[in-house]
């Protein structure tokens, strides 16, 4: 509600200036998408551009792009401009335009985002994934080097996590939750944090939806 509120506001704002504004509240109990870290979240928006990016993601897309094109007036309704969206992505322009403006900042479009090397993390008991603590993986990919505690850290592109699991989901023993991409800095710290940060309960947890319908 607290998030609804905040998009109401916001909308206010937009439109008490004249601007045809709309929001939508998303899910933020667990990263969207499956990829964390630099060249790992790069790899993962490229497959959106396909239409190819995981499911819980492509649906944000698809709700963020209809809002956009019913608000300035290209499509009649969400199901056209769904279908639009559709087309569009099946098309290979949206990648394209991306390469594009990639190569005109001086950026090279077809380089090949390498990932380190990747050791799975593992249940440590059977039973339902009841909450992903995604502070704790932010400050896990810190510890990386995918993100700077100060201004002279160098940033690491290659590591991050690929999630293997989602809220919800009944898991075994010694499955995998995630693989960890690591380069071997701060691998220990944050493999601790990200044990501590999937909890695993007998019972499953009460699920919110992944969208929840915003407004204008």
């Amino acid at each position: 509600e607290s998030a609804r509120s905040l998009g109401e506001a916001m909308a206010a704002v937009g439109e008490s200036m004249g601007v045809k504004t709309s929001f939508l509240v998303s899910d933020m109990n667990q990263p969207l998408g499956r990829a964390v870290g630099n060249a790992n979240e790069v790899r993962e928006a490229l497959a959106a551009l396909r239409g190819e990016g995981p499911a819980d993601l492509m649906e944000v897309v698809y709700e963020l792009g209809a809002l956009m094109l019913t608000s300035a007036g290209q499509s009649e309704d969400k199901a056209a401009a769904r279908a639009t969206l559709e087309e569009e992505l099946a098309s290979g322009r949206p990648l394209e335009k991306f390469r594009e403006m990639a190569r005109a900042q001086g950026g090279d479009a077809e380089a090949d985002l390498e990932l380190a090397p990747a050791r799975e993390v593992l249940a440590s008991r059977s039973g339902y994934v009841s909450a992903i603590d995604g502070e704790a993986l932010g400050y896990a990919l810190i510890a990386l080097g995918g993100g700077r505690r100060s201004i002279e850290d160098i940033i690491d592109p290659a590591v991050g996590f690929e999630m293997n699991i989602r809220l919800g989901d009944k898991v075994e023993e010694g499955q995998s939750l995630l693989a960890l991409l690591s380069n071997g800095r701060g691998h220990d710290e944050a493999l601790a944090l990200v044990e501590g940060a999937i909890s695993i309960t007998d019972e499953p947890p009460s699920m919110v939806p992944s969208l929840i319908e915003g407004g204008s």
